[in-house]
């Protein structure tokens, strides 16, 4: 089935915007399923594809995150900077233990509710960030690029703490969770370290 008008309709913009440019592949877009996928780091929840259109477009499935982990609580989007899905499975795989997600998509409402930074990179769509010169989407603001993990213990925040930083994320370090982001991948940004109060 392709995609049509209608359904069109019920996509977020960003995803309009992506599908839009992709429309002579998405010849296998289905509406039900659970398997995300990006196009242009914009990700989709809810819907299947085919084994045809994945291969076309090069994405993959996140074999460790479930999309309902990853998603705002309050609007249920589920909207990754590119690169930052595959970065943080590569964390994951590396530390080797499940990672229980506290927070990670939040609309700008959500973000305000818990007491979030304005300009934090958990933002569905940051309009204080926006992506380099040089990117494929220079220019347009920023995507979700931060997790909160939850950490039962101290073992498991520094081994957390030192996968995560072997992959270029920068580290957050809380009582009862450590924040990841990767403000170098998707910003240019320098890596770095912070405690919370």
């Amino acid at each position: 089935m392709t995609i049509n008008e209608r359904e069109m309709d019920n996509l977020p913009t960003h995803v309009v915007a992506c599908a839009a440019r992709y429309r002579a592949l998405t010849d296998g877009i289905e509406r039900n399923g659970k398997l995300i996928f990006w196009l242009l780091g914009a990700f989709l929840t809810g819907q299947a594809a085919t084994i045809a259109l994945l291969a076309k477009l090069g994405v993959r499935d996140m074999r460790f995150f479930d999309p309902s982990e990853l998603q705002c609580p309050k609007t249920l989007d589920v909207v990754l900077a590119p690169g930052f899905g595959p970065a943080l499975e590569k964390v994951r795989r590396d530390f080797g233990r499940p990672m229980r997600v506290n927070s990670c998509c939040r609309s700008p409402a959500h973000n305000r509710a818990i007491g979030g930074h304005p300009r934090s990179l958990h933002l569905l769509h940051n309009p204080h960030w926006t992506y380099p010169s040089g990117h494929a989407q220079a220019g347009l603001p920023v995507a979700t690029c931060a997790i909160d993990i939850a950490v039962p213990d101290g073992p498991f925040r520094g081994a957390l703490i030192a996968a995560a930083w072997r992959h270029g994320f920068s580290v957050g370090v809380a009582r009862t969770f450590v924040h990841l982001d990767a403000r170098t991948l998707v910003l240019g940004l320098p890596q770095t370290s912070f405690l919370y109060n």
